[in-house]
């Protein structure tokens, strides 16, 4: 479903343009307490300012040694660390300008971060253009009063093994908020299995009261729950250290290596969409995709960046190997929401684009049977 108003309002007041994810572990603007790793000078960035400890451009620390005045571009001085403020979410576009909860930075500016759930921006908001009626298949597509959008098509009834709730379809067997029925969500610390919601939690971590933790890394609950670390230990790999280990930084309260974290890539609080992964100190998009706006797509076969970002085809346009085409490559398909499909099989447009089968029917010969 959309974001909130609340986030929208947000969104406005940056001048923000693009959609982000919802970062859990980042709960609101940054604050001078966690700036720095936890007082160090050191860790906040690659590039760090520490006159005293011998090492320079291309050390195994990964840290330039300079004078505050003498960063190295684009790098700039914030609270006396080199910092890049293209990307750094303590320090968005300048100096003591963090981004707000569900912002990551993005060319100096701080953009909402679209969740995988909901991974596309259609203006101010996050969507899955599978299942959102307001924007199906494509941003600009709006179902009838009345209908579902199921696989990015409009559709008048829910398909066969899912439920209508409210505009959408679900799977009551496994889906968290309509779990056994419409009415029936799961708590934060429950799972929804065969229709039941039951103890556990959905990103493996562990219940610890009322909550899910990473046991792993957690001061309060380190290696279990209700073991928590002395004084300013960290938690690392389900130990109390004293110091991060060798081969990461501390930022904040983590220990991160810089090479491969997506919340500290190549710097302390440097973190990448969503949708992209840290690679070798660099936020890159998975093989065959470019990131266009924080997202990752393929140029290729994607209506709304065809060719190239934010190039869109017309409604009754494709994108086939780049370019807009008024024709799918196969003679018998034909163009649907800038989609190509088969009339002749396809439930969700079974002889022309606006002919959905109903629950129990399928396609056959372009005639729902």
């Amino acid at each position: 479903m959309a974001l909130g108003i609340a986030v929208g309002l947000g969104l406005l007041a940056l001048g923000a343009t693009g959609c982000r994810k919802i970062n859990p572990a980042f709960l609101g603007a940054a604050t001078d307490d966690d700036e720095t790793g936890g007082g160090s000078t050191e860790n906040s960035s690659s590039l760090t300012i520490d006159p005293d400890d011998g090492s320079g451009p291309g050390s195994d620390s990964g840290s330039a040694t300079t004078s505050p005045a003498q960063c190295d571009a684009p790098a700039t001085v914030c609270s006396e660390t080199c910092i890049d403020p293209s990307n750094n979410i303590k320090h968005c576009g300048g100096c003591d300008q963090p981004c707000p909860m569900a912002f990551v930075c993005l060319s100096g500016e701080c953009i909402l971060d679209c969740p995988l759930d909901e991974p596309t921006t259609c203006g101010t908001e996050c969507v899955d253009l599978d299942d959102d009626v307001a924007h199906c298949g494509l941003c600009v597509v709006q179902c009838e009063p009345g209908q579902f959008c199921v696989g990015g098509s409009c559709a008048w009834e829910c398909p066969e093994g899912t439920m209508a709730c409210g505009t959408t379809c679900n799977d009551l067997a496994s889906d968290k908020e309509h779990c056994g029925s419409c009415d029936r969500a799961c708590s934060a610390i429950e799972v929804c299995t065969a229709g039941q919601c039951e103890p556990g939690c959905a990103d493996g971590g562990t219940v610890c009261g009322e909550g899910c933790v990473d046991t792993t890394s957690d001061e309060a609950h380190c290696g279990g729950c209700d073991q928590p670390c002395a004084g300013d230990d960290l938690c690392v790999d389900s130990r109390c250290l004293g110091s991060c280990p060798e081969g990461t930084e501390q930022c904040g309260e983590d220990c991160a290596d810089l090479q491969t974290d997506e919340a500290h890539c190549n710097g302390c609080f440097q973190q990448c969409p969503a949708a992209q992964e840290c690679v070798a100190g660099a936020c890159a998009c998975p093989g065959g995709t470019e990131p266009c706006d924080g997202s990752c797509v393929d140029t290729n076969i994607d209506p709304m960046h065809c060719g190239g970002c934010d190039q869109p085809c017309e409604t009754d346009e494709v994108c086939i190997a780049g370019a807009c085409e008024m024709a799918c490559n196969n003679p018998s398909h034909i163009i649907c929401n800038s989609m190509c499909v088969n009339p002749n099989v396809s439930p969700q447009h079974c002889g022309d684009c606006n002919t959905p089968c109903g629950v129990g029917e399928m396609c056959n010969n372009g005639i729902c049977q």
